[in-house]
Formats: C-alpha cells, sequence, structure tokens
C-alpha cells in the first residue's frame, strides 16, 4: 500500500468570529493523475460547517462551471426537508489540500459559495482550538494520522494522578508540621 503525503491547514481567528472561512477552488470533477488538462477551477470562498453533513455549492458556482446535475435526493436543512441536484466536483482548499469526484448539493449559503461539510472534514482530522491571547485556531489534516487520538478527558486524567500526589504531599508536609508543634508545646 502506497503512503499518501499528509497535506494540512491552519485558520486563525478572533474569538469573536464564530465561523471559519477560507479561499476555496471548486472544478468540475476530474482525475488529476489522468495526464489531461485540468479543467479551469473558480475561486470562492468556502465556510467549514460541522452541522453539515455534506458539502454544498452555489448556483452561481454551477453556472459559472457549467455543471449538470448527476443524481437528485433530499436534503435535511435548517428550513426543513428539500429535494436538491447533486453534482461532481473537486475542491481545492489552502494548503493544496485536495479532494476530487465529490458529490455536493446545491444551496443558497449567504456570504459563502461552499459549504465545507462533515463529507470532508471526516477525510481528516480537524480541530478547534485556543490562543493565550484568546483567538480561535483551526487546524485540519488529511490523510487522518490514524497513531494520534486527541483525546481531552484522558488528557486531562493523566494529569491527574501528578496533581493528587503533589497534593498529598503537601498535606503530609504540613500533617508532620502540625505534629512537631504539638509535641513542642
Amino acid at each position: 500500500m502506497q503512503d499518501i503525503e499528509p497535506t494540512a491547514l491552519t485558520l486563525q481567528r478572533p474569538a469573536d468570529h464564530r465561523d471559519f472561512a477560507c479561499e476555496v477552488a471548486v472544478s468540475e470533477a476530474f482525475d488529476p493523475d489522468s495526464g489531461m488538462e485540468h479543467p479551469p477551477p473558480v475561486k470562492c470562498v468556502g465556510i467549514w460547517d460541522t452541522g453539515a453533513t455534506g458539502s454544498v455549492i452555489t448556483k452561481g458556482i454551477i453556472d459559472h462551471l457549467g455543471l449538470g446535475p448527476v443524481d437528485r435526493v433530499q436534503v435535511n436543512t435548517a428550513n426543513g426537508v428539500r429535494e436538491s441536484d447533486v453534482y461532481l466536483v473537486n475542491i481545492l482548499l489552502p494548503s493544496n489540500v485536495g479532494f476530487q469526484g465529490l458529490r455536493v448539493t446545491e444551496a443558497d449559503i449567504g456570504e459563502a459559495d461552499v459549504l465545507i461539510g462533515m463529507d470532508i472534514i471526516c477525510l481528516g482530522d480537524f480541530a478547534i482550538t485556543h490562543t493565550v491571547e484568546g483567538g480561535l485556531v483551526m487546524s485540519y489534516r488529511t490523510p487522518p494520522d490514524f497513531g494520534h487520538v486527541t483525546d481531552f478527558v484522558k488528557q486531562i486524567n493523566s494529569r491527574r494522578p501528578m496533581e493528587r500526589s503533589r497534593n498529598e504531599r503537601r498535606r503530609s508536609g504540613k500533617t508532620a508540621k502540625r505534629r512537631r508543634k504539638r509535641k513542642s508545646h
């Protein structure tokens, strides 16, 4: 089995920004290794959305690329269930993090052109953390690093035995001081 070279990206935002947006390139689906000429991509804004099970593009992107639907499915949205056409695309994120042959649906997304959903997020490792200054950092890598699991519960619990033993040493030191004081009186 051939190892796939990992790619990753990191986005930073002030703490008062509740979304992570980045430049995205979308093209009709193609195999980059085929040797054929790559279809021209359209650059646009993508928003990472852990609440979206699948990725979504706007009608504007579909029209610009001249895409035709390959299927029709029911999608659950914040506004209820509706029918949507399905399109095949390639998506390129910053730092050359790319995906080919993705099935995406069409929707009006507001200020963005692409919703990067859990179909893409689950193809890698994804974390949101905080900076000392109070900002937010989102980091993503693909393929996943199966040898490393981020588990905050395990991390906290692994620190507790050290804290307990430190506290026990402090308590036992105070107890010994009290005993010495009682003997000296």
